[in-house]
């Protein structure tokens, strides 16, 4: 019995294993083999050239995406920079994040800070409609009296900060779509 990887063209491994000689050349199809003297625990390190085992010289370690180019035996930087229209959908998606994480930073309302998230929102707008004095609980946990008045002064305070919010992202969004370069697109921050 043998130990022996089955490599291409170029010399990639692509698998290992452990048989009869026999059955290792009826199994190699359009591959080629190479007898072992040990088991190779590390094949993604290793290439075949001229019937010969070698390791691979070590991965750059410089900013990319390196991968191994079998045929000709280097390591190479395979990345691709984004095109400006791809940059201006993941500015667009980095905003609409920050948006959400804006809407749901809370509001100030008589020294207390309350939450402003959409579930928030959803609560105050029920509470609104029993037309009843409510205790609403802060972002801090503390319990507060509100009374209907108060409910819906809270309310006003968070749906105009939302509409901010929404406006100044859409002010973004087409300066986004007007922009023609990468640092441009960067310094795109939504800040209210």
């Amino acid at each position: 019995m043998n130990h022996f990887i089955y490599y291409d063209d170029d010399g990639k491994i692509i698998t290992k294993g452990f048989s009869n000689e026999l059955n290792i050349k009826l199994n190699c199809n359009d591959y080629h083999y190479l007898i072992l003297n040990e088991p190779l625990n590390n094949p993604e390190g290793y290439y075949v050239y001229n019937s010969k085992l070698l390791l691979k010289p070590d991965k750059p370690t410089a900013k990319g995406i390196w991968e191994f180019n079998y045929k000709n035996k280097t390591w190479e930087d395979t990345y691709v920079p984004p095109s400006l229209d791809e940059l201006k959908t993941l500015t667009w998606n980095r905003i609409k994040i920050q948006r959400e994480k804006l809407i749901s930073s809370g509001v100030v309302y008589n020294g207390n800070t309350y939450d402003s998230d959409l579930t928030s929102q959803n609560k105050i707008m029920l509470s609104l409609s029993l037309k009843s004095d409510v205790t609403w609980i802060t972002k801090d946990n503390k319990q507060i009296l509100l009374s209907h008045e108060e409910l819906s002064e809270l309310n006003n305070i968070i749906q105009n900060r939302v509409q901010l919010i929404y406006s100044k992202s859409q002010e973004i969004r087409e300066f986004i779509n007007l922009a023609d370069d990468y640092n441009t697109l960067k310094q795109i921050q939504l800040i209210i």
